[in-house]
């Protein structure tokens, strides 16, 4: 499994793993942290830098970013 690490600072971005898609789609915690109530695209996160694994799922013709939890992720054979 590839896994892609993304360091996240501003709500931004238009990938379903984006803080902005997040929070658009109503989500006020992500990755474990609470983000504030009243949050405006391209501002700086409170929430401090957050580092995040991904993974691209294939579905369709496309790729996507897909979440990816530590449990997932596991050492080459």
């Amino acid at each position: 499994m590839k896994v892609e690490i993304v360091v996240r600072d501003y709500l931004a971005g238009n990938t379903s793993t984006s803080l902005l898609s997040m929070y658009n789609g109503g989500r006020r915690e992500m990755y474990g942290r609470r983000s504030r109530r009243h949050a405006r695209q391209s501002e700086a996160d409170e929430m401090r830098t957050i580092i995040t694994r991904t993974t691209k799922a294939f579905g369709g013709r496309t790729a996507h970013d897909e979440e990816l939890t530590a449990e997932r992720i596991s050492p080459a054979a």
